[in-house]
């Protein structure tokens, strides 16, 4: 039974950090696959180090040095969910990658 619960603790989680990674590259108008990463390890390096850094300043099980490393590794997945979200939003074309795809975003003016 606890094991069902981490697992939809970690499914919820990561859903709404790929929510939010989804939003900001709307938001920014921008669609290639570089847009994306770099969309994503911005917000995930951010948003990680804010929370780790709360549960560093606010409870007795993490260290300054882990709750660093923690955001550089958060840095890395949700960069690379963003790049993949933009190229399935661009539409996975070469214009994805090269940048000069206008993708979803542009059909959906």
């Amino acid at each position: 039974m606890e094991t069902k619960r981490l697992l939809t603790g970690t499914l919820v989680g990561t859903l709404s950090i790929a929510l939010l990674v989804t939003l900001a590259i709307g938001w920014t108008g921008r669609s290639s696959v570089m847009d994306g990463f770099k969309t994503g390890a911005t917000l995930g390096f951010l948003f990680w180090l804010g929370a780790d850094l709360l549960i560093y300043a606010n409870f007795n099980f993490s260290t300054l040095t882990g709750s660093v490393a923690d955001a550089f590794v958060e840095l890395l997945r949700t960069g690379l969910g963003g790049a993949a979200i933009a190229a399935v939003t661009a539409g996975g074309g070469a214009g994805a990658v090269a940048g000069g795809g206008e993708g979803l975003a542009a059909s959906m003016d």
